[in-house]
């Protein structure tokens, strides 16, 4: 995983939502990557 995002991701308390990452497309496409090859897990509310 990249640590961008890992960062990003650790600073929201281990959750993110596409709205706090869409600005950055390069991050955003990143955690679409690491969704599918498992290494997180994508949650719906």
């Amino acid at each position: 995983m990249d640590d961008k995002l890992r960062h990003l991701i650790e600073q929201h308390g281990g959750y993110i939502t596409r709205k706090e990452i869409i600005s950055n497309r390069y991050l955003y496409y990143r955690l679409l990557e690491t969704v599918k090859s498992g290494e997180i897990i994508r949650c719906y509310f």
